[in-house]
């Protein structure tokens, strides 16, 4: 069985967004597979969905998730979301 969490940042690291949609497409098993592809399909060139993953990689970092977050965040970002 393939899990989208433990290849999430490979994908978007070679963005390969479309494949890691793919993925989450195919996880039915998983209870996360709604909420994470909906948030997949948002445009992250607006500034507006920029943001939404930052936070949601920053959430997800203090979770000690690290699978589903887009890049590294910086203290310039994380000045924005604060």
């Amino acid at each position: 069985m393939k899990n989208p969490i433990d290849c999430s940042l490979f994908y978007l690291a070679l963005k390969k967004k479309t494949v890691l949609q793919g993925l989450w497409r195919m996880a039915s098993w998983n209870r996360e597979q709604a909420a994470t592809q909906r948030f997949l399909a948002n445009n992250f060139d607006d500034p507006k969905w920029k943001t939404a993953a930052l936070k949601n990689a920053y959430a997800l970092m203090s979770k000690r998730r690290f699978g589903k977050f887009c890049g590294r965040p910086t203290k310039r970002a994380s000045g924005q979301i604060c």
